[in-house]
């Protein structure tokens, strides 16, 4: 009895010959199994995520639009591996482009989420003058990536055409003009979590988790970042798995997750944790006592960190006085009750004789 052929839109675990742009040549089922999964991971993930932030995205936010906007741009690279009809390196190809203008889309992302701390009227992290160049380099640099990744998208298309090797010698490069903004915005961060929480940010994780997760997510795509970076420029690293990357997908999805997990930007996200905590919430006109604040080791925003040191120690100084003076004060009137008790009220001093005489002439 015949087999029934397969399906022409599925894959094949073994072929002879390769088509033109067929990145299966020559490919072991150990790294077609590892491509397969690593897309997988890809689309389930993002397609989550995406869900997630349609339910959890305000009406007429840009930022939260972006969010899903780079999620939904980078999901269909994730279904290549699945496809094998005649020319589906030109659909390969095309959906790279679309992720390239994801990794562009996630950046500017980073930029608003960590824009407030950068402006921040106490000058917290830069003085303004300092606070406009870094917006301006951001921007700059970050708009100069645009012909890069054009030519990058140019590379794919002749790379999985089968028309030359361009991408090999490019695609090592790609880190340059696509990690280092919002491995920025993530060191900014830990820099603001540092200097004004310090220990007690593990207080915030406590109460709010997505905190955490944010974090890890973070170190995770830092991590990740490392290895394709390796993949791409060390020979011999990637060598275990035929050559299939699967690093920039790991990357991939915990930078959209660093960007899923808290919609909002950082300050805003840090207020809300710090409403919990006792800091005015977003929109709040609540008043909370400094002493309380600080007792608890939270900083209050609009304050610089570098003079909370100071601050509390004027503080405390001026507060060990007022209790000294309010004790003495409340020792002194404890004294002169205990007297009146005993010897009843004191008695008004007695006039002079002079003033005695004052008054029988007015008299």
């Amino acid at each position: 009895m015949a087999h029934a052929e397969s399906p022409t839109w599925l894959v094949e675990r073994s072929t002879s010959t390769a088509l033109n742009g067929d990145w299966r040549h020559n490919i072991s089922n150990e790294g077609l199994v590892v491509e397969a999964w690593g897309q997988g991971f890809i689309v389930g993930s993002l397609i989550i995520m995406a869900c997630v932030t349609v339910a959890n995205m305000r009406k007429g936010v840009l930022l939260h639009k972006l969010i899903l906007l780079e999620l939904l741009l980078a999901i269909p690279h994730g279904t290549f591996a699945f496809m094998a009809f005649d020319g589906y390196s030109w659909y390969l190809s095309s959906t790279a482009s679309l992720l390239y203008t994801s990794y562009f889309i996630h950046n500017v992302v980073a930029w608003i989420k960590i824009r407030p701390f950068i402006f921040d009227p106490t000058g917290f992290m830069f003085s303004p003058r300092t606070a406009t160049w870094v917006s301006r380099i951001y921007i700059g640099t970050l708009a100069a990536t645009i012909a890069p990744m054009l030519l990058q998208i140019v590379s794919n298309f002749l790379f999985f055409n089968g028309i030359n090797d361009l991408y090999e010698r490019v695609r090592p490069t790609e880190t340059t003009y696509r990690d280092p903004w919002w491995l920025f915005s993530t060191l900014a961060l830990f820099y603001v979590l540092r200097k004004c929480y310090g220990s007690s940010v593990f207080t915030l994780i406590g109460k709010s988790p997505r905190l955490g997760i944010l974090l890890v997510a973070m170190c995770l795509a830092m991590v990740f970042t490392l290895m394709d970076i390796l993949a791409t420029t060390v020979p011999g690293v990637n060598h275990g798995i035929d050559g299939i990357n699967v690093y920039w997908k790991l990357a991939l999805v915990f930078k959209c997750l660093t960007d899923n997990i808290m919609l909002d930007d950082f300050k805003t996200e840090l207020k809300k944790l710090g409403g919990v905590n006792g800091l005015t919430s977003l929109g709040e006109d609540e008043q909370h006592s400094p002493g309380r604040d600080r007792q608890a080791g939270r900083v209050p925003y609009g304050v610089d960190c570098r003079a909370v040191q100071r601050v509390e120690t004027s503080t405390s100084e001026s507060t060990v006085a007022e209790k000294a003076q309010e004790t003495g004060g409340a020792r002194e009137v404890e004294q002169i009750s205990f007297q009146e008790m005993l010897s009843g009220p004191r008695s008004q001093p007695r006039a002079t004789p002079g003033e005695l005489m004052d008054v029988g002439g007015l008299a």
